[in-house]
């Protein structure tokens, strides 16, 4: 099932908490998603109070954990702001705060993540200035409690703008902006650069006053976007299955489904589950109003045979699991790109697989697929051995197989290792031998290689 701390193929240096969030554009809308300004708070409590763990693969960008919050890169710098735009300024001083007290030392390895571009740097000053662009193009800035009693910025030559503070605490209690009581917990890029003194007023307790004032807003009004339908449903199965849609709108506003099993086929309303019983490419898509969303797509392949896979040696990661234990038989053949999911990746490792025909069968060939992408630190296989056995304790060799494609070529390759030699046999068996650790002219020399396998195609008669 989905986790949402799992790093994998699916995000890019974070997990599903981390880019749930990363809506910066659109904050709005995310939260009428969430169901509303407490079920918001509640959502970012739950975010900042988790477990701080991930699971999955290690990335070492995802640093600085306060619960599934990671200071240590960019998707989450926004996220402590957020706060505001619900009408809690006060949780956002508060984990403004604690980033700023516990994640920031003047040490060789002050910073709790990487600086890439001084991203990190930038967090500091501008929250040390007590103020944040989340969404830099809705011409707001977020307000929060600065750590200077005074300071004068002057923008790119513009008139000077002066932020001062009173009182102490983490909180704020009132703003005043050029000497006028300031409505608002965020500022505007006008209002900034024209020049002005904005004073702040410290508290060591949340102001409910300032937590009233107008807040923060960052809503992209699309009405005529539909967003696509969610198909669920497996991408290969042995007996029949009903396909499920769903949408995201659901509930909030009218609008149909449709779908189809082949792309020349007839749109159909969907009214429930779809029973599907072969191989299909099942498309659906969305309508609200005249409006249609874009088609989303779902390769389905049914399997066939009932033959059983064990894998004996070699654990495959589960961020490269290719649909777990039986992906090496399913029908699904890798493509040159590693990310799509249909390869099985093993790091570090040699993999020995057996498969159980269920009887004795004459078997005219078999091969698997490997890639080569140097740069990913996915090598080929030294050597592919294949076995047959009729009694699943007596192993003949079949045939060993050697390459001699390149290690250095980063050109994408997808190799196939075949024997055409027949046989007779129930139990088949795979040995894969990895390249072992990357070589010397590679970026990543001395580290383990990647291999990545699929599909094991056994053709019986």
């Amino acid at each position: 099932g989905f986790d949402p701390r799992e790093v994998n193929f699916n995000y890019t240096e974070a997990n599903g908490w981390q880019y749930t969030f990363f809506m910066p554009h659109d904050v709005n809308t995310l939260v009428d998603w969430v169901g509303g300004d407490s079920a918001f708070v509640a959502f970012l409590d739950q975010m900042f109070t988790s477990e701080a763990a991930t699971t999955g693969r290690d990335q070492a960008d995802i640093t600085g954990l306060i619960g599934q919050y990671a200071h240590g890169n960019e998707p989450s710098h926004h996220m402590a702001y957020l706060y505001t735009y619900v009408g809690r300024p006060d949780r956002t001083a508060e984990y403004v705060d604690q980033i700023l007290s516990t994640l920031y030392t003047p040490t060789p390895d002050g910073l709790s993540g990487n600086e890439d571009c001084g991203q990190m740097s930038a967090w500091y000053l501008w929250s040390a200035l007590g103020m944040y662009p989340v969404a830099p193009a809705s011409g707001q800035i977020v307000l929060t409690t600065p750590r200077f009693d005074a300071i004068t910025l002057r923008p790119n030559g513009r008139p000077a703008f002066t932020i001062s503070t009173t009182g102490k605490g983490t909180y704020l209690a009132s703003a005043t902006l050029n000497g006028t009581g300031h409505p608002a917990s965020f500022v505007t890029v006008d209002q900034l650069q024209a020049g002005g003194a904005l004073h702040l007023e410290r508290a060591g307790a949340p102001s409910a006053a300032f937590n009233a004032l107008d807040r923060p807003h960052a809503r992209i009004d699309a009405p005529s976007f539909v967003p696509v339908p969610i198909i669920d449903a497996p991408r290969t199965f042995r007996e029949p299955v009903e396909v499920t849609l769903r949408h995201v709108e659901d509930g909030k506003r009218l609008v149909k489904l449709e779908y189809r099993l082949q792309p020349d086929a007839v749109w159909q309303t969907y009214t429930g589950p779809v029973p599907v019983s072969d191989d299909c490419t099942f498309e659906a898509r969305a309508k609200h109003d005249e409006t249609w969303s874009a088609v989303v797509r779902h390769d389905m392949r049914r399997v066939h045979h009932q033959w059983q896979l064990s894998l004996l040696s070699g654990e495959f990661s589960h961020q490269y699991h290719a649909g777990g234990a039986g992906a090496l038989i399913d029908g699904i053949i890798g493509g040159p790109n590693f990310k799509t999911g249909e390869w099985q990746g093993y790091f570090g490792q040699d993999v020995v697989a057996e498969v159980d025909l269920g009887a004795v069968r004459s078997v005219s060939s078999q091969s698997i697929g490997a890639l080569r992408d140097v740069r990913p630190w996915i090598m080929l296989p030294r050597a592919v051995r294949f076995y047959s056995s009729q009694d699943g304790q007596s192993w003949e060799l079949v045939e060993e197989l050697r390459h001699r494609a390149s290690d250095s070529d980063e050109a994408v390759l997808v190799l196939r290792f075949e024997s055409s030699r027949p046989v007779k046999a129930r139990y088949l068996r795979l040995e894969v031998d990895g390249y072992g650790p990357l070589p010397e002219a590679h970026l990543g020399a001395g580290n383990p290689s990647w291999l990545f396998m699929d599909e094991w195609q056994i053709a019986v008669q």
